[in-house]
Formats: C-alpha cells, structure tokens, sequence
C-alpha cells in the first residue's frame, strides 16, 4: 500500500472518509515499525509537538528509514521495534493514561496522526461492527 499516495489524496479531500480510509488500511498491515528512544532502545520514543506528547509508528521500513531521522536534530541511530499491528495499536492505546495524546504515522512530508482516544474508539468501534467511529477525526500533518 502506498501510503504516501494515501495521505496526498485525503489532503486533496479533506474528508472523513479519506482520513479513515487511511487509517482502515492502517489496521490492515500486517505488521508495524515502532521509533524507539535514542538513548535507551528498550523504550520507545515519545515525542512533544504542538505542546502535546506523541508516540511515532511506521507503516513500513523504508518509511522508518526516509522519515524518523526528519524528527531529531542531530544524527542519531535509530531504534525501532517491528510489531504486528493487531497487538500494537490496543497497545498503543494504554498509553493515554499515561499522558500520551497520540500517534504520529509516518511522521513526515507524508504522515498524519490519530488521538489515541480516536484511536481507541476505531478500535473499539471495528471490533463490535466493523464500521467506523462517526466522530472520528484524524488530521494530516502539515507541510513541515
């Protein structure tokens, strides 16, 4: 899945629908990339944007590989951890209670984010219909 392609035509969009077209392709993958701390790769990355903290996710490593070295300042050895995303993503989630807002997807020229609390009810919401959250928002990222 081209998720670059993905992320272009729900910008041109700008509907719900694309946005979770994305994410539903999200949960799809069989498997994803998760950044990990720089100084302690036991620990995954967490990151603060627009005053809110943030865990980063790749669809896949060439993504990984193009885009997390975009975050940091400096170079650094990248960490990451490959995780199927059927155990991820819940995992994800737990994490809100620990003052995370959300998941940063690609993060890039290409990515976007979801809440963890959007997040959750997508989860949630697959599980018991198979449809999707009516309040959903999921927001690209700018151009950085």
């Amino acid at each position: 899945m081209d998720f670059n392609l993905l992320v272009e035509t729900a910008n041109q969009q700008q509907t719900e629908e694309a946005f979770i077209q994305l994410i539903s392709e999200v949960q799809h993958l069989e498997e994803m990339f998760l950044l990990m701390s720089p100084g302690n790769k036991e620990v995954p990355f967490f990151g603060e944007e627009d005053n809110k903290n943030w865990m980063y996710v790749y669809t896949s490593y060439p993504q990984l590989e193009a885009n997390a070295p975009l975050i940091f300042q400096e170079s650094v050895q990248l960490h990451y951890v490959k995780i199927p995303t059927d155990e991820l993503l819940p995992w994800l989630v737990q994490h809100q209670e620990h003052g995370v807002y959300g998941v940063r997807i690609n993060e890039g020229p290409f990515g976007f984010w979801i809440s963890l609390t959007d997040l959750r009810n997508l989860i949630s919401e697959s599980i018991t219909t198979g449809e999707s959250e009516d309040q959903l928002t999921i927001t690209p990222n700018e151009e950085q």
